[in-house]
């Protein structure tokens, strides 16, 4: 996955949790397991289009059955509950936290 961090920072900047240093974390990685992070669902929906596109062009597809995504806000903020996530197109699993 070398490379990936860099190429969604590029992308999409302004997503994820804001260090103290000002610096956006948009993704934690480790291995071949991927976590992207945003506090938007606007900006959690580039990132998966951006990471498939990244890995797509790497010959690496990603398996929309063993890709999910899991919200961490209150079931009140219905934007991100109510987000058809894909992938590729493909509709990704949204779990319950």
């Amino acid at each position: 996955m070398d490379g990936l961090f860099e190429y969604l920072q590029s992308v999409e900047g302004g997503s994820g949790p804001q260090l103290s240093s000002g610096q956006r974390v948009p993704a934690h990685m480790y291995a071949d397991d991927i976590v992207l992070t945003s506090t938007t669902t606007k900006g959690l929906q580039r990132l998966i289009n951006a990471t498939a596109q990244y890995c797509r062009c790497k010959g690496m597809p990603i398996s929309p059955a063993k890709t999910a995504v899991v919200v961490f806000r209150s079931k009140s903020h219905k934007a991100a509950w109510e987000h058809t996530w894909t992938c590729d197109g493909a509709p990704l699993q949204q779990c319950d936290t």
